[in-house]
């Protein structure tokens, strides 16, 4: 009975396990089919929403009702045509539009295509030159001879781009040949009324191939320009183009430039001798000689008097040192004011001779306001300073110090020169004289050799 009751059990659980998945499986079902059709109402709507809306467009287009609100007018691209008046007063446009041609015919497109962009074979160049010859008043249509004066100036990279000008000028020649070849045939036939636009036409195309044509006549003598002699440049170029590029008899022209220019050199004043005196006195030191055997370029081949003059003390009234300071106006109103002016600012102070001093001489130099600027003589100094080559900030270094945001501005330095000073032992270099009174720089002054006012304060 227990085995009986146990099987029972047994298959009544099987069968309530079975009964569950088939409930299961059925709900699945169920869903499944209430899911898709769910879906298939939410079309059918959509179906519905999308052709109602399609018969208002319709209706819409048509007319529709009067009381629903008018749409607003759409715009059919086309722009009004404005009048002369409006076209006048917004002015001219820069650029106009270029008008084209009527197009070729392709045969004639082909071939003009053909030799603008892989150009013509060397043969059939050459016997389209030879072709068409130019007419025989016409010989100036071949390219002007160079003369025989300019071919022993010119260098050889200049005669090879001469010859090649020549080259072009040379077809220039045949085509202008071959253009009137073809005028003169119209011209010829007494149709000259019926030919008249094409009569036109070819000679519209004569006068800008001769344009052209003489355009590489000035080309070539602007390249031989650049190697005569400035004096009789302005008569070489005065000279017209023919036969000849300049000219057929130059060396006459040449002549009279070299005798047009000794007539206006012996014309000339010459110079003040109070000039020549201010700008070669007191270029001797004071001293013994020991600031020229300090010099780089100073010798050994010094001579016994300069040993000799070591051992006098001071110099300080040489005689021909005298002449050549009394040789600088002391009447000079303009240098006096100049001085009073550095030594109120005390870029110039008093001084007496001492030993080693180097004194030189002093002019003025206009300045870009009107007013002087003293110059200190240095020429005689300048050939015992070694030189210092310093190379100056360009464009491409301050492009690659400005950043983006920065601002730009000009800084001009009044008397830059006299703000960087002179150490002690270099001022008694820098002395000059002036009304039998010995001066000295305590700052840069002008006409120093290694004065570069760049290089000292690196300003770009």
């Amino acid at each position: 009975m227990d085995r009986k009751r146990c099987r029972d059990e047994t298959s009544s659980d099987d069968s309530y396990e079975d009964d569950h998945k088939r409930r299961h499986k059925r709900s699945k079902k169920v869903k499944k089919q209430r899911r898709d059709e769910d879906r298939r109402r939410r079309r059918r709507r959509h179906r519905r929403i999308s052709n109602s809306r399609s018969d208002d467009s319709d209706e819409n287009s048509e007319g529709g009702d009067s009381d629903r609100r008018p749409q607003p007018k759409k715009t059919t691209g086309e722009e009004a045509e404005l009048s002369e008046d409006v076209l006048a007063a917004i002015g001219k446009r820069t650029f106009e539009e270029r008008t084209l041609a009527p197009p070729l015919h392709s045969e004639f497109l082909s071939r003009c295509k053909d030799v603008v962009e892989y150009g013509l074979p060397d043969e059939e160049r050459a016997n389209l030159t030879k072709k068409y010859p130019p007419p025989s008043n016409c010989l100036f249509f071949d390219p002007p001879k160079l003369n025989a004066e300019m071919k022993r100036i010119l260098q050889p990279a200049s005669q090879t781009k001469d010859a090649r000008i020549v080259t072009k000028q040379q077809k220039i020649a045949a085509a202008l040949a071959a253009v009137t070849k073809g005028q003169m045939s119209l011209i010829r036939d007494g149709k000259d009324l019926i030919d008249l636009p094409i009569i036109e036409c070819l000679s519209d195309t004569t006068r800008l191939l001769a344009d052209i044509h003489r355009n590489e006549s000035m080309i070539r003598r602007s390249l031989i320009m650049a190697n005569i002699n400035p004096t009789i440049k302005e008569a070489v170029q005065e000279t017209t183009c023919n036969e000849w590029l300049f000219r057929e008899k130059l060396d006459e022209v040449v002549k009279s430039a070299k005798t047009f220019d000794s007539t206006a050199q012996s014309l000339r004043p010459g110079k003040n001798a109070s000039n020549r005196a201010s700008k070669n006195s007191n270029n001797r030191p004071v001293n013994d000689g020991r600031t020229v055997n300090r010099g780089r370029r100073a010798g050994t081949a010094q001579t016994s008097q300069t040993r000799k003059r070591a051992t006098t003390p001071i110099v300080t009234h040489d005689r021909r040192n005298n002449e050549r300071t009394r040789a600088i106006a002391t009447d000079d109103n303009g240098k006096l004011q100049i001085l009073n002016d550095l030594l109120r600012k005390s870029s110039i102070c008093k001084c007496k001779p001492v030993r080693g001093q180097f004194v030189s001489g002093i002019f003025l130099r206009p300045k870009s306001d009107g007013s002087k600027r003293l110059i200190l003589n240095l020429v005689q100094l300048n050939s015992f300073i070694p030189k210092i080559h310093f190379k100056i900030e360009d464009v491409k270094i301050v492009k690659r110090l400005i950043t983006n945001g920065d601002y730009m501005a000009t800084l001009d330095l009044k008397d830059a020169y006299y703000l960087i000073p002179i150490h002690n032992s270099s001022k008694i270099y820098l002395s000059f004289q002036f009304d039998n009174q010995l001066y000295q720089f305590e700052c840069l002054p002008f006409g120093l050799s290694v004065a570069r006012y760049e290089a000292h304060m690196k300003i770009v």
